[in-house]
């Protein structure tokens, strides 16, 4: 096992090497609150412990990252999109670029394992700006597709969402006790949109933050072939592209 890990060690040490020589651009995300974030950066630089990157950078927004922050660094290489999980070890730093430049940037603990990633295809909206309730519902256990009268039912509030699935924050007291693939109804309301939306969805992950006082917990949309299913993601797609222009002509106008 230890062979395998000093392995995968050398083989991630390898790859960030060749990422840091070409001063590669990555996408990080963190999360600032309940919110995930992104920005993007270069990988520079590459010692013992540290990865050495220039600071952070997203178009209409200040990016901060203090010390242990814990974030997910994203690169391509050859095609393949990969991934490493980090904290910052030194939120400011100045450093050489070369003999002739130097720039402040931030350090990064150096990752021991870097995974191959599926691409995200579709566009995931943060929902920070509004305050929308959703309500899960459990599903019966003789039927995936109905959810009983007396159905337990859990109250949290949207905190993103894409045309493949959502995210939910609940108090951890009032969370559900749920695992991956358990199955829910969901229901919410998304902004200028009459119709209250009904899915069913499965948990794919959930984390706790705040001291485990909250828990954030992932959802993908199943049954996305029914008629009733796709007219409520069509909304959904028409949703996510309206904020979509409304965020590029916010930031065309701060630009």
């Amino acid at each position: 096992m230890r062979g395998d890990e000093a392995q995968k060690s050398e083989t991630a040490r390898a790859l960030l090497e060749g990422m840091c020589a070409q001063n590669r651009s990555a996408e990080v995300h963190y999360w600032r609150g309940d919110e995930l974030c992104s920005a993007r950066m270069r990988l520079l630089d590459i010692s013992d412990d540290e990865i050495r990157v220039d600071k952070p950078q997203c178009i209409g927004r200040e990016v901060i990252l203090r010390h242990g922050t814990s974030l997910t660094v994203y690169f391509s290489h050859s095609g393949t999109l990969y991934a490493f999980k980090s904290k910052v070890t030194k939120p400011i730093l100045r450093f050489d670029l070369n003999h002739r430049k130097s720039i402040v940037g931030m350090a990064l603990k150096v990752p021991t394992e870097v995974s191959e990633e599926q691409r995200r295809h579709d566009f995931r909206l943060s929902l920070a700006r509004y305050d929308i309730t959703a309500t899960l519902h459990e599903t019966s256990p003789q039927d995936v597709n109905s959810a009983p009268i007396s159905a337990a039912q859990f109250a949290g509030r949207l905190i993103n969402i894409s045309a493949t699935g959502l995210g939910m924050l609940f108090d951890t007291d009032r969370c559900p006790k749920c695992s991956h693939w358990d199955i829910f109804y969901i229901q919410y309301c998304l902004p200028k949109i009459n119709e209250p939306f009904v899915l069913l969805v499965e948990v794919r992950h959930a984390r706790a933050i705040h001291d485990g006082l909250e828990k954030i917990v992932g959802f993908k949309f199943l049954d996305t072939r029914e008629l009733l299913i796709k007219v409520q993601l069509r909304h959904i797609a028409e949703f996510l592209a309206a904020e979509q222009r409304r965020q590029l002509n916010t930031r065309r106008r701060s630009g």
